[in-house]
């Protein structure tokens, strides 16, 4: 929520979201969360998408990796992972985190429907 509220308010009118204190980004909010939970493998991942989109790719992709081994068992982690992989271009991982997300029942298609646009899943083999 306070990575959506502080997009939205800079593209809106730029600085801070009112109410908020003038003195904190919302990496603050991020770290609170991490520190609240430190196990937790989605507030990673959520930390991740939202790096990736203020334009931090590198930092994104360390909150993805550290966000898959908390929680490498979950379909979320996995189909987030796989929409940051494909959007840098890393098409083979973007599949294979893909596959594991499917395999697990992961419910929207859209990572799926991105690949087979590019030509990177075959839907007779998968």
């Amino acid at each position: 929520v306070m990575s959506r509220l502080w997009r939205r308010h800079r593209n809106d009118r730029g600085g801070v979201p009112p109410g908020l204190p003038a003195d904190r980004s919302v990496s603050f909010y991020f770290d609170r969360a991490i520190e609240f939970a430190p196990d937790d493998g989605i507030v990673r991942m959520l930390y991740g998408m939202h790096l990736y989109s203020v334009g931090k790719s590198n930092d994104a992709l360390r909150e993805y990796e550290y966000a898959l081994k908390l929680a490498p068992d979950s379909p979320e982690v996995h189909y987030n992972a796989g929409l940051y992989f494909l959007a840098t271009g890393a098409h083979d991982t973007a599949v294979v985190h893909a596959r594991i997300a499917y395999k697990s029942g992961y419910p929207l298609p859209g990572l799926k429907r991105k690949l087979i646009k590019i030509g990177a899943w075959d839907e007779q083999t998968e």
